[in-house]
């Protein structure tokens, strides 16, 4: 958070602070049990001791900066680097072993605290799929594929991917979501997210989005939508996860909220407005019903 990163223990709020200050971005827990917190202006890996409380900031790679890192779903972190002439490559890093992923990226704005990366992921298929403000990068095999959303879909730019369970490639963006099926991209219709900045796929099947109107989840097929009725503090959520005890987090400008499902188990109740129907029936005999749903809070 800005130039400060924050340890929730016992029940209370820890903050931490580097000297010289870095930049703070994703939280990545690595095997060795450092976490990874932020980037120094000049390239350094920032990482802190949950055990002893100690933080520092090491230059792992030589020569090579850090110019990005993401937790990826197996417990290590993607990083991107850039060596002395501009070339970037990304690798997989555990704290020990280094894993080369992609080479020669060609991503602009590789800047510690600026970086036009958004999001990377690794595919069940193991491809690996970086987003950016301005592309949508496939690392196939080697191959490296950009996909120019401009034109179709007025893409502005991409904030977050996602596989879900069949395979496909959802990516979030200002112009909401659209999908990749293995050969075409199309439009997710979906509620109107003012920019779609984060998407998980959670235990339960279902996909969540935190959005500039709230936090959204697909499920069953529906959209259901959380904003202030609900509890969040204002509409503007700018992440979320899912814990190992299956609760929802979500980040937003008033702090950390958690979502808790069993304070309404109730469903909707039903009506059919007599002013919305007819009491009678058309000689072919089809009838067609207007109803409503209205929540208890």
């Amino acid at each position: 958070s800005g130039e400060f990163f924050f340890l929730w223990s016992n029940d209370k709020w820890e903050s931490y602070q580097f000297n010289p200050v870095v930049f703070t971005g994703d939280v990545c827990s690595l095997k060795n049990g450092l976490l990874i917190v932020g980037i120094s202006e000049t390239g350094g890996l920032a990482l802190f001791n949950p055990v002893d409380k100690s933080s520092t900031v090491t230059f792992p790679f030589g020569n090579e900066k850090i110019r990005y890192y993401d937790q990826d779903k197996d417990g290590n972190c993607f990083i991107i680097l850039q060596d002395l002439n501009g070339t970037s490559k990304l690798i997989r890093y555990d704290g020990e072993h280094i894993e080369t992923l992609a080479v020669d990226l060609k991503i602009d704005g590789l800047t510690p605290g600026a970086c036009e990366v958004t999001d990377i992921i690794q595919s069940r298929n193991e491809d690996i799929w970086i987003v950016t403000f301005t592309d949508v990068i496939l690392c196939k095999k080697g191959i490296k594929k950009r996909f120019d959303l401009k034109k179709e879909f007025e893409w502005t730019f991409s904030t977050s991917i996602l596989e879900l369970e069949n395979g496909n490639i959802w990516v979030s963006g200002s112009k909401g979501i659209i999908q990749y099926d293995g050969g075409n991209w199309l439009l997710i219709q979906s509620p109107e997210f003012e920019t779609a900045r984060k998407m998980i796929l959670s235990k339960d099947s279902s996909i969540w989005v935190a959005s500039g109107t709230g936090i959204h989840r697909l499920v069953d097929g529906s959209w259901v939508s959380n904003s202030s009725e609900e509890g969040l503090p204002n509409t503007a959520i700018f992440d979320i996860l899912e814990d190992k005890q299956g609760e929802i987090w979500a980040a937003t400008n008033n702090g950390a909220f958690c979502y808790h499902p069993e304070v309404d188990t109730n469903a909707p109740e039903t009506v059919i407005p007599a002013d919305m129907n007819s009491h009678e029936a058309i000689p072919s005999g089809e009838l067609q019903f207007g109803f409503e749903g209205r929540d208890k809070w």
